[in-house]
């Protein structure tokens, strides 16, 4: 970098919102300020799953980014996040608009613009940011929205999405550069007109801080399966409840949930009704807590519904997982299948087949060697790949190639 270059970032979830996309944005944040650029940035006021749980101060753990004027939060009338889609539309869309307007307030033109989806809402306020300065736009695709609703089966008509991937065609057209979290995404923008050179993986990843953790209860011979991050419509936690439920009467074996989302009440629930006594389910926490219980855990579970669009993704919790060097049992196909299989780090059952889990799950119970063999490999496997200092270069070349191809 010759000078120093002001980047816009505008996002939905930013830190303290627990998550991937607000993970993923903090260290943008940090990593790039490091690098010696200015960052600005326009965010929703934290919200995601909802917003009293950030008047917890446990979750504002992040001194360099809490009270700073360079982060604009949205507040919006509408703070909660709910399954009723016209409420969520009507969200949506209250944060474009403040986000337009907090765009107009900017102090100075920005160099570059980085905006993120999902959601779309916001990422065309930084479509708007561009065409006001007249400067580049990155766009930074964490999940094909709209086909990840259709894939859970929201919308039972194809024609009530029409609309969406109408505007999901322009966001696309109006972006200079491109990046992307998985490489499955790479063949459906492609699909939709997107050349190749203008697409740049940079996946969600790991600072080298958070490999460092040392596990802080002692091993014995129980095993300790845990699955932590969203319950929602597009994973299939329901099968830990049926494993939980066949490994009812062995006492070797736990199950913990640590979570938010769409079916956590659902979930509760059913634990108390079938009266596991296997089974802990803990509410959300902040990511350091959240992963040092990863760290204490035996084996990590993952799983996502069985539609084309899921295949494209690589799950975040897979990458903590793996981080922390964690054996994985995974119910999923395409590519996070693929990574799980590539690195060796575990079981995949594609088919999503119960008995063969149950397999998996006791032939990892009776063979600690290879718990630790996975775990080991899972480290190396985010060593070499997914550390944050090493993939921001990504992020770095693409803006340095757009902001040069607009002083020609």
């Amino acid at each position: 970098m010759l000078f120093l270059k002001t980047m816009l970032m505008v996002c939905q979830n930013y830190y303290p919102e627990i998550g991937s996309a607000g993970n993923r944005m903090q260290n943008i944040t940090h990593l790039m300020k490091e690098r010696g650029y200015d960052v600005e940035v326009i965010t929703a006021a934290p919200s995601y799953p909802n917003f009293n749980l950030y008047k917890d101060d446990r979750f504002w753990n992040d001194e360099a980014l809490n009270n700073q004027p360079f982060i604009k939060r949205l507040i919006t009338k509408k703070r909660k996040h709910t399954s009723n889609m016209v409420s969520r539309l009507a969200l949506f869309l209250e944060q474009m608009i403040k986000g337009v307007a907090a765009v107009q307030k900017l102090d100075s033109k920005p160099d570059v613009v980085f905006a993120t989806t999902p959601s779309f809402f916001m990422a065309f306020v930084g479509v708007y940011a561009k065409r006001k300065y007249g400067v580049p736009f990155i766009l930074d695709v964490r999940d094909l929205w709209p086909e990840s609703v259709k894939g859970v089966g929201v919308f039972k008509h194809d024609w009530m999405l029409a609309p969406a991937f109408w505007f999901e065609k322009r966001l696309y057209k109006a972006a200079d550069e491109i990046i992307i979290n998985s490489e499955g995404f790479r063949s459906y923008l492609r699909q939709r007109g997107v050349e190749n050179d203008m697409i740049h993986y940079m996946p969600n990843s790991i600072r080298e801080s958070e490999r460092n953790l040392e596990r802080t209860v002692p091993e014995d011979d129980r095993m300790e399966i845990l699955y932590a991050g969203n319950m929602g419509l597009a994973q299939d936690v329901s099968l830990l409840l049926e494993l939980a439920e066949r490994f009812r009467d062995e006492p070797r074996i736990h199950f913990k949930l640590i979570g938010y989302g769409y079916r956590k009440n659902e979930l509760k629930e059913t634990i108390k009704a079938r009266g596991f006594k296997n089974f802990l389910f803990l509410e959300a926490m902040p990511r350091t807590e959240a992963f040092q219980a990863i760290k204490n855990a035996d084996v990590a579970f993952v799983s996502l519904i069985e539609q084309e669009v899921f295949d494209t993704v690589i799950p975040g919790k897979l990458i903590d997982y793996m981080a922390v060097g964690k054996p994985i049992v995974a119910a999923v196909s395409g590519h996070a299948a693929n990574v799980i299989e590539a690195a060796e780090v575990g079981y995949v059952s594609r088919k999503r087949d119960i008995n063969e889990i149950e397999l998996m799950l006791r032939k990892l119970l009776e063979r600690p060697d290879l718990r630790d063999k996975y775990g080991v490999n899972g480290i190396r496997y985010v060593k070499d790949n997914l550390c944050w200092e090493n993939n921001i270069h990504v992020l770095e070349d693409v803006i340095e190639k757009v902001t040069m191809e607009e002083t020609r």
